[in-house]
């Protein structure tokens, strides 16, 4: 039926439009078991994994028919071992068993005349400069030329800078052109760049002929020279150096000179003789004359502290005795300051306090220690003392003092970590009865307890009719890092390693010390198999190899499951432990960012276990 079919239409008008085949008219397949919006009669089975071998870029059904191996081997055409038909590199290749690897382009910078072996480590940029000393970008790193050498300009330096430029004005002394460069001076030069001292000048105000600049009275004086001022000699304010007349003269008042002082003044006074009043001029006087300019030395004056009547100037006690030659002082001859001149009682009398003379001292004090025996209190006088009493003054040898580290109360004078132990008494060391070093003396730990509890796990593989290809891996734990290895064996064998291989049979004592000299021993024997079908090593890859620390996990028809992956440093320390899941895919695993060096990975399961070396670059 058509899609758009009309029930109404009584006439075909060739508008039917149909669905495709194995749609529905909304696009909907009309069957699609697994729901994946391909129609089943369109399905295409096949690998769909694109990391596998065999993977199907057309395939929409996953059908199981993956495989991974096939694909795998050394892709780099330039190694030993390269397979044309791998497609994934599985760390593989060899780069020195056909011979030296190495850059073999002698136009390389890195080229080695002794590779024979392209490794694909050339390079072409490192030697390439300027290989010219005279040159400003000289490199004596560099061996090729590549024709970028720059040069300094004639007369300069690299840095651009004259070679000669004995004044110092950044004009090369070649280059020098003697003469004026004063832009001010007459004989200024603009082509000269070197002052040769020639130079001359116009007197100020006047240009180089002479002239001046500004004369708007054409009187001769440039208009900056004329000088304002009296040009009449009688004036007191005549000014020689005037060329123009100001109008401003002054004169002097009669009997006076220009400065204002007398003309005739013969005692210097300051008043003209023709003004001068003879008389007494001291105003203190008793027949001063405000009037006077002239002292005739007539002055008469009253007896100190009497007025001109002779009366006392001042007598506040009406004594007769004036004010001025009143002596104030104590009247009491039983007084520590009595005064016999004293006219005045002034009330300020002393009197000795009681047990004292006026002078202060006690007039009792049979110790003489300045404390009046009536006063004396016995006690500690020792402040140093835990009873020291601040308000005895003799002591009575009572003192008791706190023991040393120790305050007046049995406490600690210095306890940092607050433990009841003086800092000055502590002994530092390892408290922990447990620790090999435990010191029962310590008050204090100071981190160096050690413990002995190295763990050992040895994992071994035997030889094969006596081929020695026996082998022996480790994981060490507990302790304190690094570890040293000893090892024994059969045939006078020792070793320091903590890896062994190419073992024959026998039995290897193994004994590890540990960085605080903590030891543990282990034996481990080594088999030798006779029958090939006993052996069950776990055989497995890694890849890439040398690594970045990541690296994948690739085995046979064996490995599949689930297996543990342990990996170790060169010293046998446990560096990670993972459990995966195999299912004859290459499994990925990341190190994390591990130190370079070598790496013993292994690989177990229920029943077999395998090992395999890592370089970690």
């Amino acid at each position: 039926a058509a899609c758009n079919y009309d029930p109404d239409a009584a006439a075909d008008d060739g508008s039917c439009e149909f669905a495709q085949t194995g749609y529905d008219c909304d696009g909907n397949c009309l069957s699609d078991v697994d729901g994946d919006g391909i129609c089943d009669e369109f399905e295409i089975p096949g690998c769909t994994d694109v990391f596998a071998c065999n993977y199907d870029a057309a395939a929409t059904d996953e059908n199981g028919s993956c495989e991974y191996s096939s694909c795998l081997g050394c892709t780099d055409v330039d190694a030993c071992n390269y397979d044309p038909e791998a497609v994934y590199n599985d760390g593989s290749c060899d780069y020195t068993s056909c011979g030296t690897p190495g850059c073999t382009n002698s136009n390389a910078c890195n080229y080695n005349p002794e590779a024979d072996a392209e490794d694909g480590s050339c390079e072409y940029t490192s030697c390439v400069g300027c290989t010219d000393e005279s040159a400003c970008n000289y490199d004596p790193i560099f061996t090729q030329d590549n024709g970028s050498c720059e040069y300094a300009v004639e007369y300069y330096d690299c840095d651009g800078n004259c070679v000669m430029d004995m004044d110092g004005d950044g004009v090369c002394d070649e280059l020098e052109v003697a003469g004026c460069t004063d832009m001010m001076a007459c004989n200024y030069d603009s082509n000269a760049t070197n002052n040769d001292g020639s130079c001359e000048f116009a007197v100020t105000y006047y240009d180089c002929d002479g002239n001046c600049l500004n004369d708007a009275d054409m009187d001769g004086v440039c208009d900056e020279l004329e000088v304002v001022g009296c040009m009449d000699m009688m004036a007191c304010n005549y000014d020689m150096a005037a060329t123009d007349e100001g109008g401003m003269c002054e004169y002097a008042e009669e009997f006076y000179d220009c400065s204002g002082n007398c003309l005739n003044d013969a005692d210097m006074d300051g008043v003209c003789d023709v003004f001068e009043i003879a008389g007494c001029m001291d105003e203190s006087a008793c027949n001063y004359d405000a009037t006077a300019t002239d002292d005739d030395e007539s002055c008469e004056y009253a007896a100190e502290a009497y007025d001109c009547d002779g009366n006392c100037l001042n007598d506040a006690d009406m004594d007769g005795i004036c004010d001025v030659f009143e002596i104030a002082g104590c009247m009491d001859e039983l007084a520590c300051n009595y005064d016999p001149s004293a006219t005045d009682d002034d009330g300020m009398c002393e009197y000795a306090e009681a047990l004292y003379d006026c002078d202060g001292n006690c007039l009792n004090d049979m110790d003489g220690d300045g404390i009046c025996d009536e006063l004396e209190i016995e006690g500690c006088t020792d402040e140093m003392a835990c009873n020291y009493d601040a308000t005895a003054t003799d002591d009575d040898e009572s003192c008791t003092y706190a023991e040393e580290f120790y305050d007046c109360d049995g406490n600690c004078l210095n306890d940092v970590d607050g433990d009841g132990v003086c800092d000055e008494l502590e002994v530092e060391g390892c408290t922990d009865p447990e620790a090999e070093n435990y010191n029962a003396d310590a008050t204090e730990d100071d981190g160096s307890c050690y413990y002995c509890d190295i763990d050992v796990i040895a994992d071994s593989s035997n030889e094969t009719d006596g081929d020695g290809s026996g082998s022996i891996s480790l994981i060490v734990s507990g302790g304190s890092f690094p570890y040293e290895f000893s090892w024994t064996g059969p045939d006078s064998f020792t070793s320091s390693e903590p890896t062994l291989s190419n073992l024959s049979a026998g039995t290897y004592v193994l004994t590890i010390t540990d960085a605080n000299g903590c030891t543990a021993s282990i034996d481990v024997i080594i088999e030798n198999v006779v029958n090939v079908a006993e052996i069950h090593a776990l055989v497995f890859d890694v890849y890439p190899n040398p690594s970045n620390g990541t690296f994948w996990i690739q085995g046979g028809t064996a490995l599949s499951g689930l297996a543990t992956v342990e990996v170790m440093d060169a010293s046998g320390r446990l560096v990670t432990s993972k459990e995966l899941y195999f299912n004859d895919a290459p499994m990925q695993l990341d190190l994390g960012g591990v130190e370079t060096g070598y790496y013993l990975v292994v690989l177990r399961n229920s029943n077999q276990v395998g090992t395999s070396r890592l370089l970690v670059h």
